[in-house]
């Protein structure tokens, strides 16, 4: 009965972990950053728009040198193409090839396109709009990715009225950049209370 439960309570704790490292290759956000207008000073970006409203980004680490950037616009509209997003190539060109599920190709170069006060995206699709669009990234020369959310970066040269750069854009000017999730205190409570029941468990049978 001891071993039947110290195992037990190791299984959830071991799932719990392997759950938390599956996360942990795919990242979401959203283009919900509409541009600012006039002088876009300090504090001068607008606000928000809803998730429900906003392009929304997938990034998937296939493998460390395999990624997908997928833009879902939402409900029965069109990504508002080019898309652009800021690829993690180390500063070289070649060491990241890319493609797209779209029409009209892809643009690399650094540092980029200007996407006026949002910065410089590194890679860009062509104009043809389409409730999906894919980019399939591959890494070369040694290059790697750790995770994915290393397979974007922040943009460089963004305006004064934002704080930060932005990893992905469209046409329609809309921005997201991917801000790291502390991790719940719901989760980490539960490992907590696994850790203390398997503590509880132990002193409990050693009685017996």
């Amino acid at each position: 009965m001891k071993s039947l439960c110290i195992i037990l309570v190791a299984v959830c704790v071991l799932m719990l972990a392997m759950g938390s490292s599956a996360r942990a290759d795919e990242i979401t956000f959203y283009l919900n950053q509409p541009e600012c207008t006039g002088g876009c000073g300090a504090g001068t970006a607008p606000p928000l728009i809803s998730n429900s409203a906003a392009v929304e980004i997938i990034v998937d680490l296939i493998s460390s040198t395999s990624a997908t950037v997928e833009f879902l616009a939402p409900g029965s509209s069109k990504v508002d193409t080019p898309a652009y997003i800021n690829v993690n190539d180390g500063g070289v060109v070649g060491n990241v090839g890319a493609t797209v599920s779209i029409l009209g190709g892809v643009t690399r170069s650094d540092p980029g396109q200007a996407e006026d006060h949002f910065g410089n995206m590194n890679t860009w699709t062509g104009a043809v709009q389409a409730p999906t669009v894919t980019f399939t990234l591959t890494a070369n020369n040694g290059f790697s990715w750790t995770d994915a959310a290393d397979v974007l970066m922040p943009t460089t040269g963004y305006g004064a009225a934002y704080s930060q750069g932005f990893e992905a854009v469209t046409a329609g000017q809309d921005a997201g950049y991917f801000r790291p999730v502390p991790e719940p205190a719901s989760i980490v409570l539960f490992g907590s209370g696994l850790l203390g029941l398997a503590g509880f468990v132990r002193r409990r049978f050693s009685k017996w």
